[in-house]
């Protein structure tokens, strides 16, 4: 029982560190941009930067509770719904809410749903099909497609900024 609550809290911490370096490696810098290059009024982008993090801080809330139920639940064997739907609920609605702000800003279609969107569709498939499941394959699953999808955004960002075609550039002597 100690052992399963152990892992449980290990997973959660790779989900954690996924869900971080998502919003601040990847969606701030996408928000940012967005809100420089707005042509929108400044305060209609700074109110829909702002008021959009309330669903964020909602969904690491039920993030939160949610994982305290995985925990408890870890003894039991498989995640009760109400545990399985706040911590999945939670970590799809933190998703969504960044991509909305995100291409809000941006005005981009791409960048409300890739890569974001299909990681959200599959921790909420997680949520609603994984009632057979126990707390440490829920936990784990999720974690493990929350690092995927940091993955996939460092593979996508790399080849966005690497320049094509253009040849080195030559050293100059003084």
């Amino acid at each position: 029982m100690v052992c399963a609550r152990v892992r449980v809290r290990a997973s959660r911490s790779r989900g954690g560190a996924a869900l971080w370096w998502s919003y601040f490696d990847f969606a701030s810098r996408a928000a940012r941009g967005g809100l420089l290059r707005s042509v929108r009024s400044g305060a209609l982008a700074r109110n829909v930067y702002s008021w959009g993090h309330f669903p964020v801080a909602v969904g690491l809330t039920l993030l939160g509770a949610g994982t305290e139920l995985a925990i408890l639940d870890s003894a039991d064997g498989t995640l009760g719904s109400a545990a399985r739907w706040a911590l999945c609920g939670g970590v799809a609605l933190y998703i969504v809410a960044i991509c909305v702000i995100v291409a809000s800003l941006a005005r981009s279609a791409r960048a409300l749903w890739w890569p974001r969107g299909p990681t959200a569709m599959i921790v909420v498939g997680l949520a609603a099909f994984g009632g057979s499941l126990s707390a440490l394959v829920v936990v784990a699953a999720l974690a493990g497609v929350l690092v995927a999808q940091v993955l996939l955004e460092i593979v996508l960002g790399a080849a966005a900024e690497a320049p094509e075609g253009q040849p080195a550039a030559e050293p100059t002597t003084a």
